[in-house]
């Protein structure tokens, strides 16, 4: 059986590796925490310094150490956070294609009995095909604003001409 490399996995369907999930997600945080009222205990906490020495050999890894390499990896001053209007045209600007929340539909499921390699006799190896519809969320409204305007009558309407025709 050959291998598929999980890179390759997520690249195929357009998912972003973990990494850049978890700093997307610490940075939305300090974003929120940034915004937050000043007396807010979030924000006493990312203001907070204990005093003293930390202990001989190499530091501990900090939050405020890696959202310093989360800012900048991905190129964003901490000002950013607090002009919002500004932020979504930079985000917008840098990706314009991943503008819009993707949707996901399950179109169909296939499963048949397929014989054992190396066998001659069907066995309970079951090959499952799914297909999938990949569409953006406004092309979604816009299907189900054609499938609402099609010209097909509400129910309500055909019991109620129905009705009068007998």
């Amino acid at each position: 059986m050959d291998r598929i490399r999980n890179d390759a996995i997520r690249q195929k369907f357009g998912v972003a590796p973990i990494a850049d999930k978890m700093r997307e997600a610490r940075l939305r945080w300090y974003g929120h925490v940034l915004r937050g009222e000043e007396d807010s205990v979030r924000k006493i906490g990312l203001k907070f310094e204990v005093v003293g020495k930390r202990p001989r050999g190499r530091p501990k890894q900090r939050w405020s150490d890696t959202l310093h390499m989360d800012l900048k990896v991905a190129g964003v001053h901490p000002d950013l956070a607090l002009d919002r209007e500004r932020a979504a045209e930079e985000n917008r600007r840098e990706a314009p294609n991943s503008r819009g929340k993707i949707v996901v539909k399950m179109v169909s499921v296939e499963t048949q009995k397929r014989p054992s390699p190396g066998s001659l006799t069907a066995s309970s190896i079951k090959t499952v095909q799914v297909n999938l519809k990949i569409q953006r969320k406004e092309e979604e409204e816009e299907e189900k604003k054609k499938k609402k305007h099609s010209g097909i009558p509400p129910i309500a309407e055909i019991g109620m001409h129905g009705a009068s025709d007998e």
